[in-house]
């Protein structure tokens, strides 16, 4: 499944929405190198859903706000519409994998 880039001012995910949203910046080092990471995820583990969201851009400032985000590359892991968990930095596709199923894939 491809990664969505949010490009709607307002936008949030559904309610009932369970993935992972992937807060970049365009300027940031990391960001650009964790990239690649993220296309491999969406390629590789299509049950994997992924929102990614440019906090510089103005559809992506008002999402970035409402989940705090201070600081890019953040993963945020949200399930039925909630975040249930996040990792900041730049982390290989692996451990994203891995967080999923920590975070998403178990039943609570």
């Amino acid at each position: 499944m491809p990664v969505q880039e949010i490009t709607t001012s307002g936008y949030n995910p559904p309610s009932n929405w369970t993935g992972v949203v992937y807060f970049h910046n365009k300027q940031c080092g990391a960001c650009v190198g964790m990239k690649p990471q993220i296309d491999w995820v969406a390629e590789n583990h299509p049950e994997i859903a992924i929102l990614a969201c440019d906090t510089m851009h103005p559809a992506g400032m008002p999402i970035s706000a409402t989940y705090r985000i201070t600081a890019t590359p953040t993963l945020i892991f949200i399930k039925q519409g909630q975040p249930v968990g996040s990792e900041i930095g730049g982390v290989p596709a692996q451990r994203i994998v891995q967080l999923y199923q920590q975070y998403l894939a178990n039943p609570q």
